[in-house]
């Protein structure tokens, strides 16, 4: 097993052993300093006093289970028996070898019994090396055994064969202070680092013509067309059916959820399989064209009901299916009837003509406030113990893309406003606090599903009281910032400046960090964070309020311009009375729906086929499109 080492206060795993000679200290110092401004957990001889100035079992456990053996040969180590031993652990061990950088300063004679495939050359004045471009090749080629894909995002391989490896033992953080939580964000100083677990998978065949198939994985073991019945486990290529097949080597990405009780697991190949990615139903059928379909076939209308994006053919049809509605009958003809009415492509006049929040006698009745342009109202059906609030955007918006700035806030401070009245909450434990996105369409795959809150499409938030003693989302990050602030360190600080230095950060103001989350559960995801600490939505101050709905907006603006149409939006934050983890601070959440729902609904694990980075890349493009133009909305 891998020895996890009690250094001070923290548990750590070790990335990069350093073994050298006293005399060296200065050389061994230079690379030292270096690897720790990358976040890189180096072990050193200073730190053998807290085992023993012997090779212990413990440090024999510390060398093998190193990720990187870093050996620093000099005139004075190469007669050093202190090295000699260390370096023979490794040699002894068939996995080790391979995880040996030998530095060599000024050419010393290397005792044969140690030469290894990878060998640096450094020249030295001084006792430091000079040259700043072999220094960094020292410590790129350090990363490059360790296994860091991204800045601050270090790659852990288990071994998957042989000896049983638990996620204790790979110290995925290792546990957190006082808990058996694991998490993939291992803070340290006033930053930290993101931990990735890697696993060769069971092979795969995939379509050779799919694009990627051959570039993004292992190269194949060799290529070679023959017929399927002659296949055995050498061979890499068959055709069938004119179809050819490549069979690749598979691997899948681990990361345990940095904030949320969530495991994510990141298969790249996923979204080759068939019909992994729906296409889109187009619907640009004119109203002539539709003359010619058998309209009066109640399925066929509701389809087209739903599909259409013509505004004139809408129009036509929500005329047509009135001849039908005798032989339909009431309750179908008014399911056709709604389903024209929430398409996003119908004219306003239709989609006001059957929306309940456009409605103004429905709003007087329920009204519990009115301002900003916004109306909030009380829920027929609440969702909550204690109550269960709606407010809404007076102007007759129905798809959140044509939100504008202005209206989000809107939204937010009645919100706001109205739970700061103590009596309005009604005594509930807590609050929660979502957006409801409206769907351009509903059958259209992966980025449209609907979800039960878009069924009236007017735009709209809702809340709703927690009875005590609920679940909540927040809950494990409320322990892990709480198990952290026992050893004085501030959990959600380091974490956001660790997406800081690792450029997953989208944008920021003195109030809120907006950014893509390490722990991704659907593809391009983000989340926003108060900066200062905050327990509650009800806590959080005027600018603040201010802030989030502008990262609120950005997101819209982004997914927009991604044509990402549906997701959920959820506040974590803590209960009222829970004076637990006072540095925590309140996280704004936007789940797209580009998520494997079936094994997410079923579990706890979510599917993804990429990278939280490359969801970076793609958003930080989308951003830089639409930057000056956000800008100049908020400045109005």
């Amino acid at each position: 097993m891998i020895a996890l080492v009690n250094h001070g206060l923290c548990i750590m795993r070790i990335e990069c052993f350093i073994s050298y000679e006293k005399e060296d200290r200065d050389i061994a110092s230079q690379i030292i300093e270096r690897l720790q401004s990358e976040n890189i957990e180096p072990w050193w001889d200073e730190k053998l006093t807290l085992i023993s100035d012997e090779l212990t079992d413990d440090l024999k456990g510390a060398i093998l289970n190193s990720q990187c053996f870093l050996v620093i040969w000099t005139e004075n180590s190469v007669h050093s028996t202190w090295l000699r031993d260390e370096n023979l652990i490794l040699q002894g061990d068939e996995n080790g070898r391979h995880k040996i950088i030998a530095l060599a300063i000024n050419k010393p004679m290397i005792p044969s019994l140690f030469n290894t495939d990878q060998l640096l050359n450094v020249q030295i004045k001084n006792n430091r090396i000079i040259d700043e471009n072999e220094l960094i090749k020292i410590i790129e080629s350090i990363k490059s055994q360790i296994g860091i894909i991204g800045k601050n995002e270090h790659i852990i391989c288990p071994r998957i064969l042989g000896e049983s490896w638990g996620c204790h033992d790979l110290a995925i953080e290792g546990p957190v202070p006082g808990s058996d939580l694991l998490l993939s964000f291992r803070p340290c100083g006033t930053s930290g680092t993101f931990l990735l677990m890697h696993f060769d998978s069971t092979d795969g065949w995939v379509i050779d013509s799919l694009s990627g198939a051959d570039n993004r994985h292992h190269a194949l073991v060799e290529e070679r067309s023959v017929d399927e019945k002659n296949l055995d486990e050498k061979q890499s290529e068959y055709t069938d059916q004119d179809q050819s097949y490549l069979k690749i080597k598979n691997d899948v990405y681990f990361i345990r959820d940095p904030i949320r009780p969530y495991s994510i697991q990141i298969g790249a190949v996923r979204s080759m399989k068939p019909n992994a990615k729906p296409g889109i139903i187009e619907g640009n059928m004119t109203a002539a064209e539709l003359i010619e379909l058998p309209t009066h076939f109640y399925w066929l209308s509701l389809t087209l009901a739903e599909i259409l994006q013509n505004e004139d053919t809408l129009k036509y049809l929500w005329q047509d299916i009135k001849k039908h509605k005798q032989n339909w009958g009431q309750e179908k003809y008014k399911q056709v009837r709604d389903a024209i009415s929430k398409n996003p492509f119908s004219s306003m006049s239709l989609q006001q003509s059957n929306c309940r929040f456009c409605d103004k006698q429905f709003k007087d009745k329920r009204q519990l406030s009115k301002k900003y342009g916004t109306t909030l109202i009380a829920n027929d059906f609440p969702f909550g113990p204690n109550f269960h609030y709606i407010a809404i955007v007076d102007e007759p918006v129905h798809s959140w893309e044509y939100l504008s700035y202005k209206q989000v806030l809107g939204l937010n401070k009645i919100t706001h406003d109205y739970l700061q009245i103590e009596k309005n909450r009604f005594g509930s434990a807590g609050i929660q606090y979502g957006f409801n996105s409206t769907v351009r369409h509903l059958v259209l795959g992966t980025r449209t599903r609907s979800s039960a809150g878009a069924s009236i499409p007017h735009i709209h938030k809702q809340v709703w009281g927690m009875a005590p003693r609920t679940s909540n989302l927040a809950e494990q990050l409320i322990s892990v910032c709480e198990a952290y602030a026992n050893i004085n360190i501030d959990y959600q600080a380091c974490y956001l400046r660790a997406l800081k230095d690792a450029d997953y950060v989208l944008w920021e103001d003195d109030y809120i960090a907006l950014y893509v989350p390490y722990g991704q559960c659907s593809l391009h995801e983000l989340q926003s964070m108060v900066k200062r600490p905050c327990a509650n939505y009800v806590d959080i101050n005027r600018d603040e309020i201010e802030s989030m709905s502008k990262a609120e907006f950005i997101v819209l603006q982004l997914y927009k311009i991604l044509e990402i149409n549906s997701f959920n939006n959820i506040l974590i934050a803590k209960l009222f009375n829970d004076s637990r983890a006072p540095n925590f601070r309140v996280v704004q959440t936007f789940v797209t729906r580009e998520v494997d729902l079936a094994v997410s609904e079923l579990s706890m694990l979510y599917v993804v086929d990429q990278h939280p980075r490359d969801s970076r890349n793609e958003l930080v493009s989308a951003f830089k499109q639409i930057k000056n133009k956000i800008e100049a909305e908020f400045n109005e």
